[in-house]
């Protein structure tokens, strides 16, 4: 059975526009052997089949989870805190503005501000520790 989306008339209308009689007038450009060659397929099988199938083509590949790759010049998994997604992605809307200098200068600004809260919490706990 054959799908056919159009009526005779849309057809005939379509065809018209495009300046030809056929259907096939469009592909005579087209070499006659290529046209619709014969397709060596394998019989079909079910969507739960296929799925299986590509699911043991896929174990058969190797990944980077398991193994180091030097492949991408430093590209691989990192781990980033959310501070510094946080500001990175400030950088991004800052870039978007034209003003990637002040971003640069925003994250050390704020790295610096971290670092020294830090300190200054375990300076504090130290002196207490001591304390006479």
């Amino acid at each position: 059975m054959t799908f056919v989306p159009h009526s005779d008339v849309e057809l005939r209308q379509m065809l018209e526009a495009v300046g030809v009689k056929r259907l096939e007038d469009l592909f005579e450009d087209i070499p006659e052997p290529v046209r619709f060659p014969t397709l060596n397929l394998p019989p079909s099988i079910s969507q739960f089949e296929l799925a299986a199938e590509m699911r043991a083509l896929a174990v058969r590949n190797r990944d980077t989870q398991d193994q180091p790759s030097f492949l991408g010049a430093g590209i691989y998994r990192h781990y980033r805190p959310a501070t510094v997604e946080a500001s990175l992605a400030d950088c991004r809307l800052r870039q978007d503005n034209g003003l990637p200098e002040l971003c640069e200068l925003d994250v050390v600004r704020h790295y610096l501000r971290l670092a020294q809260r830090n300190f200054g919490s375990i300076a504090a706990s130290t002196r207490s520790a001591h304390a006479p």
